[in-house]
């Protein structure tokens, strides 16, 4: 929204009837809301074509449809209305009157109304919105007014091994203040649209039997496309939007305005990449970025009764195909760690013997050895005594 006062020396005048004004901008829009909006004074045409008003790509022709009105201590003032037609939408935006002689932008022939000098101002977008977000509890929720750098650096987030991990996304659609010097301590909020909030996380899949996501999937709130990308609809509607998230409040204290969202590892090992985004074309976020792993299984370790030495060198493999699926590192005398492999297929838990592990010590010419049934027994006893072969 912006105001025009047509002035003639220090002294404001309404527009003569027939008067025309060019408002030059690539990136505003007139629609039929603000056409038919009882407290928008101006009507415009479609935008004119390149080359009839100078080399402008989009000039608008707008004419003023009311008597000017009083704002604050302003008389003689025209508000107007108009919509972004995209979320990067900086620009230098020029107000200029039709010249006699010129081709009349609402009528046929030519413009013989009054001429006024023009004007620019400059369009300015505030910050990127942030993603104050956790992934299974890691990664610090920060202030959307917080005007450290940092804030949206890659988090690193780890969660146990194993199929269906349970793992939420949290992350805040809420608003923020604007910094005084570029944006006067105004509140801004991403609300006024519908937007879609991306998770590319392709080792994890929805949580089907949560009760957040029977009730968001049911309200069409949330959806997947294809290659591990989820997304989550935000209400147009602000008040609409906090509905669906009675028991939650963001960073900033608005009740509401954080989203849980449930997942599941859909792998053993679930390393890689997850991003939170939003679409482009209708808002500007900042990506927020976490860095997955797997906690390694850890434990004790003992041949003979007595300690692994710190060091060693100890085999985990398959019985059924002797692929290492994991490293073992013994960490301190008689403690393991162990990081499962993503190259290699295998299972969690089995019924049969092909998952069975074998994990083997060398000392001299003796072996020392222990079979598990599968990684899920391992993960849960952690315990290892190995004894002579």
């Amino acid at each position: 929204e912006f105001d025009i006062r047509l002035m003639n020396g220090s002294t404001s005048m309404p527009a003569a009837n027939g008067d025309e004004f060019l408002l030059y901008s690539e990136y505003l829009d007139h629609d039929t809301h603000d056409a038919n909006a009882t407290d928008c004074y101006a009507n415009f045409t479609a935008p004119i074509s390149e080359g009839t008003y100078g080399t402008h790509a989009r000039t608008f022709g707008m004419q003023f449809t009311k008597a000017p009105t009083t704002v604050g201590s302003y008389d003689n003032v025209y508000p107007v209305k108009m919509h972004t037609n995209r979320a990067k939408s900086a620009e230098v935006v020029r107000l200029a009157s039709n010249q006699t002689g010129s081709p009349s932008a609402f009528t046929t022939g030519n413009y013989n109304g009054n001429t006024y000098r023009s004007r620019i101002f400059e369009l300015a977008n505030y910050r990127p919105f942030r993603f104050a977000a956790q992934v299974a509890g890691e990664g610090s929720f920060v202030d959307h007014d917080a005007s450290e750098e940092n804030v949206d650096a890659p988090t690193t987030a780890t969660w146990a091994y194993g199929e269906n991990t349970k793992v939420e996304v949290a992350f805040d659609i809420t608003s923020f203040t604007a910094n005084a010097q570029t944006g006067g301590g105004a509140t801004v909020d991403p609300f006024g649209r519908s937007f879609k909030v991306y998770i590319d996380a392709p080792m994890l899949d929805w949580d089907t039997d949560h009760s957040v996501y029977q009730t968001l999937k049911n309200a069409n709130k949330i959806g997947t496309e294809s290659g591990g990308r989820f997304y989550y609809i935000v209400d147009a509607n602000r008040d609409t939007e906090k509905g669906y998230w009675t028991n939650t409040t963001s960073k900033n204290g608005n009740s509401g305005e954080r989203k849980v969202l449930p997942f599941k590892a859909k792998e053993i090992v679930s390393t890689g990449k997850i991003t939170i985004s939003a679409d482009p074309e209708e808002v500007t976020y900042d990506e927020k970025v976490f860095n997955i792993s797997n906690k390694p299984i850890t434990g004790s370790i003992t041949y003979d009764g007595k300690n692994v030495p710190t060091g060693s060198f100890v085999s985990f493999a398959l019985i059924s195909n002797n692929s290492r699926i994991g490293s073992m590192t013994i960490t301190s005398a008689g403690s393991y760690e162990l990081r499962l492999r993503p190259e290699y297929e295998f299972d969690w838990a089995t019924n049969g013997t092909e998952d069975t592990i074998t994990i083997d010590y060398q000392v001299g010419n003796e072996t020392y050895s222990a079979t598990i049934k599968d990684l899920a027994t391992l993960s849960t006893t952690k315990d290892i005594a190995l004894v002579k072969q």
